[in-house]
């Protein structure tokens, strides 16, 4: 039964459901495609290609996860997937024995790590990565997936890249020409692509802001249209309601399924994130005033998340923003985000647009940077469009922006 941890990947048996959507992607890695998971931040993405990764060698699959949001060169890149792929220990002494026998470029130094490696061999290996940083990460990337490919396994491979667009938006910060993310994501295709030979190798691109719009705003859709879109959504009620009393068993608690209906009307937007963030307040609620969870107690569960107590929980939404934008953007994603939080309807494109200054900017350029940023603070969970309108996803987030930025300070 999951435990109610929050904000931690899911694993084992923390992770709850998704059968449909992880029997989804096997089926789809099994026939060949790569595959693009997109997900509004806190959807669960994350806790699902772990699942991937641990169910895999079941279905003949074995996938090597890694994160690269925080980096922001090429060739901490290619250290990365190196890193990952000899955690598997099996994979790292075929792996090393085929660097080995190229005997030259920027892997020469393998030959000094002994025939058969051991954790402790691992760990220096990865120690070493870190430490050094390919220059002409280009050759370096070949040279590793070329060893890969000569790796005689009969399982298919999978290379899961999470944050993959995290690490776009960061060569673009480093480099604001463009032409490194554009070199990259040109290179990146260009792997994937002398791959299909051999049939046995797999990538998926993961995160929440989406690459594929990246790349069109680099005008390098091709770089990506050989990637299946794979979006992940919220709970479904009856799921988010199962999930709940899952919960409640696991903490001993009763819960109604009036109160799990309320909790489920609160929350709105039904994602394990905000699911076990209410659920946590009211057990915690109930507990400390010795009654059973009521209706009633779930609207003051509510309100208990949006003090400064937990604040904590929400800060991470605002700082987020500063990761993936320049400071302008920045400033003006967050006017955005408090008209909508403000106001007591959802609003137009038009009213957000007045967050945005006028500047020296052409009508077609002011058109562009209004619906970059409403792509941005729609794919990464902040803002949704319904009918025309836009508001927040979460009435949570909602709240927290609300006090966090009164209308005072737009």
């Amino acid at each position: 039964m999951p435990r109610n941890i929050i904000g931690a990947p899911a694993d084992g048996d923390d992770f709850f459901d998704r059968e449909r959507e992880l029997a989804d992607l096997l089926h789809k890695l099994q026939n060949g495609n790569h595959i693009l998971l997109k997900a509004p931040r806190r959807v669960g993405k994350t806790s699902l290609l772990h699942r991937v990764r641990d169910v895999g060698p079941t279905h003949g699959i074995v996938a090597n996860y890694t994160s690269v949001g925080d980096l922001y060169s090429e060739g901490a890149f290619v250290n990365r997937v190196f890193s990952c792929l000899v955690e598997d220990l099996s994979t790292a002494d075929r792996l090393l024995a085929r660097l080995k026998r190229a005997g030259s470029g920027f892997f020469e130094w393998v030959s000094n790590l002994p025939d058969r490696v051991d954790e402790l061999a691992i760990r220096e290996l990865k120690v070493k990565l870190r430490a050094s940083v390919p220059a002409n990460w280009r050759t370096a990337g070949d040279e590793l997936l070329s060893a890969l490919v000569a790796v005689d396994d009969p399982r298919v491979r999978v290379l899961i890249v999470d944050e993959l667009p995290v690490f776009i938006a960061n060569l673009l910060l480093e480099d604001p020409t463009q032409r490194r993310a554009r070199t990259f994501l040109q290179w990146f295709r260009g792997v994937r692509q002398e791959v299909p030979t051999t049939g046995s190798i797999r990538w998926v691109a993961a995160g929440s802001i989406g690459i594929d719009r990246m790349a069109l705003r680099l005008r390098l859709v091709d770089t990506v249209n050989d990637f299946q879109p794979y979006p992940l959504g919220a709970f479904s009620h009856l799921n988010a309601l199962n999930f709940l009393q899952a919960l409640a068993d696991t903490e001993k608690l009763t819960l109604s399924p009036q109160v799990a209906e309320e909790i489920c009307d609160q929350v709105q937007w039904l994602i394990p994130y905000y699911l076990q963030m209410l659920f946590g307040a009211v057990r915690d609620l109930s507990r400390a005033h010795g009654i059973e969870p009521t209706r009633s107690l779930v609207s003051d569960a509510f309100e208990e998340l949006l003090g400064e107590d937990y604040r904590i929980q929400f800060d991470h939404w605002s700082a987020r923003l500063e990761d993936t934008l320049n400071p302008a953007d920045v400033r003006a994603a967050k006017r955005m985000l408090t008209l909508a939080a403000v106001s007591d309807r959802e609003v137009t494109a038009e009213d957000l647009a007045t967050a945005l200054p006028d500047g020296d900017s052409t009508d077609d350029e002011f058109d562009e940077r209004l619906n970059r940023l409403l792509d941005v603070l729609s794919s990464d969970g902040y803002l949704i469009e319904r009918d025309g309108r836009w508001g927040f996803r979460s009435p949570l987030l909602k709240g927290y922006w609300r006090r966090r930025y009164p209308r005072s300070r737009v």
